[in-house]
């Protein structure tokens, strides 16, 4: 699982990985996302599998302001869930003051591998 993630906080310009981001925030985002985790019935029943990356925006205070589908798993069911598993996690853990902005753009693998959530949120921008 690969982390990105960028920014134009306090001090960032948002040219670059920003040295804003925290990891154990990233990891909390990460598990707040997982607690919300289900598999569609029907993609289950087909052991469909496939991974969708969501883009998001997310304010300081956990609420998610920009939300989308960055790829696609090419199943819609499993696309419609992502952004529903998204949607219900919110607020996400809120940006601590020691990343220094007030908004975080990212992206979150989230796989449906039949088995297991499998996801990790991507260092992205913060602003």
């Amino acid at each position: 699982m690969g982390q990105a993630a960028s920014g134009n906080g306090t001090g960032g310009n948002g040219g670059a990985l920003a040295g804003c981001l925290d990891p154990v925030w990233m990891r909390a985002v990460t598990e707040r996302v997982r607690r919300f985790f289900y598999y569609p019935d029907a993609a289950l029943a087909m052991r469909t599998t496939g991974v969708v990356t969501m883009h998001f925006s997310v304010r300081r205070n956990g609420q998610i302001d920009r939300l989308e589908i960055s790829k696609s798993s090419g199943n819609v069911g499993l696309d419609k869930a992502a952004t529903d598993i998204m949607h219900k996690a919110q607020p996400l853990p809120p940006i601590p003051d020691r990343m220094h902005t007030d908004r975080v753009d990212g992206d979150l693998p989230i796989n449906f591998g039949v088995r297991s959530f499998n996801g990790g949120a991507s260092p992205g921008n913060c602003g």
